[in-house]
């Protein structure tokens, strides 16, 4: 995959920006990404790869941080396919800081 697909998957794959919660009468939920949780993966992806990167966010799967958890593991899945963002760490560690600003506008 290359970084332009990668681009276009972060920002059109709902997965990566809405929760669905219990069951079918409960509205999905926008899931938000704090900057310390951002920074955390981010830091544990340049500094011991992907595979640690993707433990510490199994390891949130419980916390108060689950939806952002899940979705950042959508997001180290597509990482993982695309060699220029899995292969240069600093790009990947990017990536990652910057995932809020692929979130798409909302229609109005």
């Amino acid at each position: 995959m290359t970084l332009e697909k990668l681009f276009e998957m972060l920002r059109t794959d709902q997965d990566i920006w809405i929760e669905r919660i219990g069951s079918q009468n409960q509205p999905p939920k926008q899931i938000y990404y704090s900057n310390s949780f951002l920074n955390d993966i981010a830091e544990i992806f340049e500094c011991r790869g992907l595979e640690q990167a993707r433990l510490f966010a199994l390891s949130k799967l419980h916390d108060r941080d689950r939806g952002a958890a899940r979705g950042i593991l959508k997001v180290l899945d597509y990482i993982a396919d695309c060699p220029a963002a899995r292969d240069d760490a600093p790009v990947g560690r990017t990536i990652i800081k910057t995932l809020p600003s692929f979130k798409p506008a909302k229609n109005k």
